[in-house]
């Protein structure tokens, strides 16, 4: 699992790298406010753009890059948790 931030900003993410291509993304909300994450490619194009409003006070996510559409690779998550942004990248592995 890999955690990035310091104290009560942890963004926790596993598995990474992934041969499934799924991400589970656990985000800590500080605001109150909706969260968002982009999913871009190694070039930077955007293939995923989400909203969502975060329960409580932990919110888990799972990005799904397991389609065709998305092949093994480095891709880059984005979050905005209304507090700060944070960029992380993601390693699709070639499913075995």
């Amino acid at each position: 699992m890999a955690s990035i931030g310091k104290g009560n900003s942890d963004i926790a993410i596993y598995p990474n790298p992934s041969n499934t291509g799924l991400f589970t993304v656990t985000i800590p909300q500080t605001n109150g406010g909706p969260i968002y994450y982009q999913v871009t490619d190694a070039l930077g194009r955007l293939l995923q753009q989400v909203q969502m409003n975060p329960s409580g006070s932990l919110s888990t996510i799972i990005v799904d890059l397991s389609t065709d559409r998305f092949q093994a690779g480095t891709y880059f998550l984005k979050i905005n948790n209304g507090n700060e942004i944070k960029s992380i990248r993601l390693l699709k592995l070639p499913q075995q």
